[in-house]
């Protein structure tokens, strides 16, 4: 019995999101497309900012030690006029927690639109995890894909593929 379970356990280990069905995530409004390894948990809120009331759109997939989040917030007009600046707070506000750490920032464009590639170490119950975030900023929105893994020195891929699938749509 015992060395049935082992067996099991050895031919369960090497599954992770490469064998999940790999879906299109397009919310609608959104403004972008992204693919995630599974059916995400969509959530959206209202959130109070300086600059007024900001719809919050997230969408989820967890598999094991990942999780794959895709997120939008749109702002009120010209408060992103300035795109590097919001990337700026975007990026202070993911490190506001003390229990996080900026490893890695890289500006590039996307859909020529500013953005930044984040690597983050942080504390998350008690274990230790990296964030792997692609932030854009384009018009007056601003989004957010971050893949979450254990401690990791680089992006798995699974999370290459999905923050790489991210694309501006039209709104």
């Amino acid at each position: 019995m015992l060395r049935r379970a082992i067996v099991l356990l050895l031919f369960a280990l090497p599954v992770t999101a490469t064998a999940q069905q790999w879906t299109e995530y397009r919310p609608a409004g959104g403004g972008y497309r992204v693919v995630l390894p599974g059916q995400p948990e969509v959530e959206a809120s209202d959130m109070s900012t300086a600059a007024g009331p900001v719809k919050v759109t997230s969408a989820t997939v967890e598999i094991g030690p990942h999780a794959f989040v895709a997120m939008h917030r749109v702002y009120p007009k010209g408060v992103l006029s300035d795109a590097n600046a919001a990337l700026d707070r975007g990026r202070d506000g993911a490190l506001r927690d003390k229990t996080r750490t900026l490893r890695e920032e890289r500006r590039l464009l996307v859909g020529g639109q500013p953005a930044r590639r984040l690597v983050v170490d942080a504390t998350s119950d008690g274990r230790a995890v990296t964030l792997f975030a692609l932030m854009v900023a384009s018009g007056d929105a601003l989004y957010q894909m971050i893949f979450v893994t254990d401690a990791a020195s680089a992006i798995p891929a699974d999370g290459e593929r999905f923050l790489a699938s991210f694309a501006l749509l039209p709104r």
